[in-house]
């Protein structure tokens, strides 16, 4: 019987394991000790972006076109640098050259200045940059790596840093816009009897009630328009994008989603009716149909009282008229309150000094109510502004919290909402497109209609200083 060769034994490999796991455990090691460094660079970055976004954002909000303006950016911006915090304990410190600002980042090649050059001329200035690579101290942003450095000394350190740029996205600027009555920012208007001239700025003045619908300085038409709040200035906009229900979400908030206004060629529409009026009206607390508004979006004043007959009650006589009576000459549609003669009678002038007063062309004494013979002459006699107007200067019949001249909504409300920032435009508007002078501010002294938006001028702002939505662009 033969037996079956039994085969050998494979060679003793004890130990092998061993070696093996040794090799694969420098590997594993290695991924881990370069995840642990990348996640400590990770976190670094993450705290030096949320430093950069909150400061931008902080100095995007100072920014109103005045050196003061960008003086609170830098002050705003320094305030929120120094709050934070980084590596969960330490505190950057702030360097002026960490921000910089550019009057258009998206252009190409845009130009960035520092906080001094900008406070020379701050006028246009929108954009805001924070670059925490220009914070302090020297090591701020100097990571320590534990595992990477085992590669190579240069790998014993790294560096991170964050930018932020920030801007306004929004400006609140109604989106119905009237010629300005004069192409001259500044005019002087001589009234007898008063020593000093009383300012006029772009042909209206302040504490004069005027219908936006009814103005025309090269025409004895009226001129008003509907602003293209889609497409973007001076580009040729849709003429579908000035339509009514295109429009009127933006006549309910009063703002339009631009960074600015003033000097922009904005694409326009002369409506054959204004049909936008309950849009208008919203701020007064009324949202009937066809409105489409909502106390969330579009809330009402938190003085809805309109001011019209015996609710100009501070006025004698009585005003039977909302805005100064219409005056059409040769070429032009006006007012009597802009003419340098008499109005024919004293309620001719409309409801006075709701919302604003006159002001001198030059520093000097304000205007007082006994100057309003003079102000507002008449043939049969000027209005007179009662007791209720003192002439130390109260404030005006809108700002009343109680009384006559105050009624609170029924919807929580908000201070200012019946105040119109208007665009000016430069006139005559030709080809569908016309740019913005300025913005003045107009208090809406009733509600709206088809016919009228009966507003006071309460004179020009400056719209950076208006505010409006700030947001990170990059």
């Amino acid at each position: 019987m033969m037996r079956r060769a039994i085969p050998a034994p494979w060679p003793r490999q004890h130990g092998s394991l061993l070696i093996m796991f040794a090799m694969m455990l420098v590997t594993i090691i290695g991924f881990t000790g370069m995840a642990l460094d990348l996640a400590q660079l990770y976190n670094r970055k993450a705290e030096l972006q949320n430093i950069a976004d909150s400061a931008a954002l902080a100095a995007a909000q100072g920014l109103n076109g005045t050196a003061a303006g960008v003086t609170a950016a830098v002050a705003q911006a320094s305030a929120i640098v120094l709050a934070s915090r980084y590596q969960y304990q330490g505190v950057p410190s702030w360097s002026d050259a960490a921000l910089s600002f550019s009057a258009d980042a998206a252009a190409p090649g845009a130009v960035w200045v520092n906080a001094a050059a900008a406070q020379a001329a701050p006028a246009a200035l929108h954009y805001a940059r924070v670059d925490t690579a220009q914070l302090g101290p020297a090591a701020l942003g100097s990571v320590a790596t534990v595992f990477a450095a085992v590669l190579g000394s240069e790998l014993a350190t790294a560096t991170v840093s964050a930018r932020a740029v920030a801007r306004r996205t929004s400006v609140p600027v109604t989106p119905l816009a009237i010629c300005a009555m004069s192409a001259t920012a500044t005019g002087a208007r001589t009234n007898a009897g008063i020593p000093q001239t009383e300012l006029v700025e772009y042909g209206f003045r302040r504490g004069v009630g005027y219908n936006l619908l009814n103005l025309n300085p090269n025409g004895t038409a009226p001129a008003y328009y509907l602003v293209d709040p889609i497409d973007i200035p001076g580009t040729p906009g849709a003429v579908a994008n000035t339509a009514d229900a295109v429009v009127a979400p933006f006549m309910c908030s009063g703002s339009l989603p631009q960074a600015r206004v003033t000097g922009q060629a904005f694409t326009l529409r002369q409506p054959a009716v204004f049909n936008l009026a309950p849009q208008l009206n919203s701020r007064f607390n009324s949202y009937t149909a066809p409105s489409n508004c909502t106390p969330a979006g579009a809330p009402p004043d938190l003085n809805i009282q309109a001011y019209a007959g015996a609710q100009a009650g501070w006025m004698t006589p009585v005003p039977s008229r909302q805005t100064a009576l219409a005056v059409i000459g040769a070429s032009s549609l006006t007012t009597v309150a802009d003419r340098t003669s008499p109005a024919s009678a004293a309620a001719d002038y409309g409801v006075l000094w709701s919302f604003a007063r006159p002001a001198p062309s030059a520093q000097g004494t304000a205007f007082t109510k006994a100057q309003w013979t003079s102000l507002y002459t008449a043939t049969g006699g000027p209005p007179v502004a009662g007791a209720t107007l003192s002439a130390s200067g109260i404030p005006s019949p809108y700002t009343s919290t109680s009384g006559a001249y105050f009624a609170a909504p029924a919807q929580p409300g908000r201070r200012n909402r019946r105040v119109l920032n208007i665009p000016l435009l430069q006139c005559p508007v030709a080809g569908g497109q016309a740019t913005v002078l300025a913005v003045g501010q107009f208090l809406l002294t009733a509600p709206a209609s088809a016919a009228g938006v009966s507003a006071e001028f309460g004179g020009i702002v400056n719209e950076q200083a208006l505010g409006g939505v700030v947001e990170l662009v990059q």
